[in-house]
């Protein structure tokens, strides 16, 4: 691969020099150097993952970092918690809460373009969790169902990461899922299903 891409640089510096392109003709000149590069790279016994990554700078350095293939990313680290309130019914609000602390999430997202509801949407399909829709809604509980901190501070869902200060070197956040269980109800239909709740549903 070492040695196709040295070769390429030599022909494209060659073939730079003396062509003259029209507008017309660059997307055809551009596809054919692409698949000479293609054809030499598999003859150097490089893998597929190999290759995409060499196409990935190829076009970063065709373009001039303007194709889709050059879209930089970073490495997000999220800790997730989930965040379980024992909502009582009579008074209405929490009467004590437990947070789960799980395991970090790392992805791959390009911070100026992935907005903070795309991965708190990433960390719910990671972990397996429903949609927040779907999440056991009790009158008086008005709060965000999830949030998204960055060193102490909320960053909003339709916020880009890098709006909300994320970059390279400061990439870890904390997200948090509310969840909530029922306290004081109790359901009586004479069936074989009644049921309510105790400390084991918390």
């Amino acid at each position: 691969l070492r040695k196709a891409t040295e070769r390429y640089r030599a022909f494209r510096f060659s073939t730079y020099r003396r062509r003259t392109t029209t507008t017309s003709g660059e997307g055809e000149g551009k596809k054919s150097s692409f698949s000479w590069f293609a054809l030499h790279a598999a003859k150097a016994g490089a893998s597929v993952a190999e290759r995409e990554s060499a196409s990935s700078l190829f076009y970063s350095f065709l373009f001039g970092g303007k194709g889709t293939a050059c879209a930089m990313t970073i490495s997000l680290t999220v800790q997730p918690r989930v965040q379980r309130e024992k909502w009582s019914l009579y008074w209405k609000e929490s009467m004590s809460t437990k947070t789960d602390i799980l395991d970090p999430v790392v992805l791959s997202v390009d911070e100026k373009k992935t907005k903070v509801g795309d991965v708190l949407q990433m960390v719910s399909s990671r972990m397996s969790w429903p949609p927040k829709q779907e999440l056991l809604r009790l009158e008086g509980f008005e709060e965000p169902w999830e949030l998204c901190v960055l060193n102490g501070k909320e960053c909003m869902e339709d916020q880009t990461l890098a709006d909300c200060g994320i970059t390279k070197e400061n990439s870890t956040v904390t997200t948090v899922r509310k969840v909530l269980v029922a306290e004081g109800w109790k359901i009586k239909t004479g069936g074989l299903d009644d049921s309510d709740t105790d400390e084991d549903d918390f």
